[in-house]
């Protein structure tokens, strides 16, 4: 019997704790996103280290910095420094693990054009809503804002003030956010019948479309305060406008509809209603017609100032929403199910894309700005 008992307690006492597995550094990662780095600037990389079960693990060894060019240079502190604008990439490594990242040295204080796309995701079904910065080649791309946004629309930049107004459709707001930095600034305005496109007009007053319940135009000083209703009636799911040479206003409606005010906004008729579906942006390049992007048709459709159908401007593209001019006088037009940014030329021509879908995690591209900065 006490031979039993002894066996007992001693397969109690060895089996009740299972050995613990010792912890081994698996992978590495640099804490920083990819990022850009102006010339002589120096940024600190940090670099966190995981074990087999994914939990993180202090990284006792000698941590090895290396560029893959000598336009930066790095420390084995981690101390990287532009020397030479282009584009790097820096690795760090523990005996036979590493990571890198992707770094593009730049010049802040050059020329440069800047592509602003607000990504509408889902749609209102919750984002993740964005607005994302991109180089003019498309080969760098940051996520500048990724909160207070609802299904965003359009950006405007006021430039004395270092500030980019944001339309939120599904939030019925117009929010203000740092150029530079993307720090949300507060609200710049209400509007209660969800905005969508703004632009600064030639009375240097910021007009604002609304989606819902044929609501009017509105108008509004920089510093956000009402001014008006501008146009004499309103126009239901408004999404594009632009004015001609001679200041008269239109506006698109996606039910198909591009209707036509004079410059004190009184109503002079609908302008087109024949060969679009759902048109959202509309641009007059230099009063020589009228581009309607069709977001149903995968096209972008041309019209002369008399509202008569010329042709189809370009096609290949599917749910387009979103353009803006380069100064070379290319086009940019947000690709929306294709998640990009497609270039067209003066005339229409098809010059491939800005980035390959879904660069920069971009969705669906509604709004296409491009900023010219010390220029």
């Amino acid at each position: 019997m006490n031979t039993c008992w002894l066996v007992l307690v001693c397969c109690f006492a060895c089996g009740g704790e299972e050995e613990k597995e010792t912890p081994v550094l698996t992978s590495l990662t640099i804490v920083e996103s990819p990022f850009k780095l102006d010339l002589n600037e120096t940024v600190k990389l940090t670099i966190k280290g995981m074990d087999q079960n994914g939990s993180e693990i202090d990284i006792t060894d000698e941590v090895l910095w290396s560029s893959s060019e000598s336009n930066a240079s790095i420390d084995q502190s981690g101390s990287v420094t532009g020397q030479a604008e282009g584009d790097v990439t820096i690795t760090a490594s523990v005996d036979d693990i590493s990571t890198s990242i992707d770094i593009r040295v730049w010049d802040s204080a050059a020329p440069r054009i800047e592509i602003y796309v607000t990504d509408a995701a889902r749609f209102n079904n919750g984002g993740p809503y964005k607005v994302i910065r991109y180089d003019e080649d498309g080969g760098f791309a940051e996520t500048l804002i990724d909160s207070n946004l609802g299904w965003p629309q359009d950006i405007v930049f006021l430039e004395d003030k270092g500030t980019m107004l944001v339309s939120n459709l599904s939030t019925n707001s117009i929010d203000k956010f740092d150029i530079s930095s993307g720090a949300h600034k507060g609200a710049f305005a209400a509007v209660s019948n969800g905005p969508t496109r703004m632009k600064i007009g030639p009375d240097n007053l910021l007009y604002v479309l609304q989606w819902n319940n044929s609501a009017g135009v509105l108008r509004f000083n920089l510093d956000g305060t009402f001014v008006d209703s501008f146009t004499s009636i309103g126009v239901n799911q408004a999404i594009g406008m632009d004015w001609d040479a001679s200041g008269n206003f239109y506006v698109s409606s996606f039910q198909g509809t591009v209707r036509k005010f004079d410059s004190e906004g009184n109503d002079l008729g609908v302008f087109i209603s024949s060969n679009i579906q759902g048109p959202t942006n509309i641009w007059i390049p230099q009063n020589s017609g009228m581009l309607v992007l069709d977001w149903k048709a995968g096209t972008i459709q041309k019209f002369d100032m008399d509202g008569s159908f010329v042709g189809t401007f370009a096609t290949g593209l599917s749910q387009p929403e979103g353009i803006d001019r380069l100064p070379n006088g290319k086009f940019l037009v947000g690709n929306g199910k294709a998640s990009t940014v497609n270039i067209f030329s003066s005339e229409g021509t098809p010059e491939g894309t800005l980035f390959s879908g879904g660069f920069g995690s971009l969705i669906q591209p509604n709004g296409v700005v491009i900023r010219l900065v010390n220029y």
